[in-house]
């Protein structure tokens, strides 16, 4: 599925993340507004080492929260965010 992260795309972005997580509550990225701040932290991580715009373009970021620590007893899957940079605007896309 392919959308533009952006704030206009919440309610999409909301919608793929229900589907996705499901039931499932804990260890997961539930909310567009996380899936935007990631993209966001991704293109100011880029500034910040110095790779130029016009280079930007087909950089994946990937984002994963944290698990359970070693006291949990059963393993857990968490939500993995994939986000691919665009070529135009700082536009990100899963």
């Amino acid at each position: 599925m392919k959308i533009k992260v952006c704030s206009d795309n919440a309610t999409a972005i909301q919608a793929a993340l229900d589907a996705i997580n499901g039931r499932a509550a804990a260890f997961t990225v539930d909310k567009a507004a996380s899936v935007i701040e990631i993209a966001e932290d991704a293109e100011r991580r880029l500034e910040a080492v110095g790779i130029t715009k016009a280079r930007r373009a087909g950089i994946t970021a990937a984002y994963r929260p944290a698990g359970p620590g070693n006291s949990y007893r059963h393993w857990a899957i968490s939500t993995l965010v994939e986000l691919e940079r665009g070529t135009r605007d700082g536009t990100w896309w899963p």
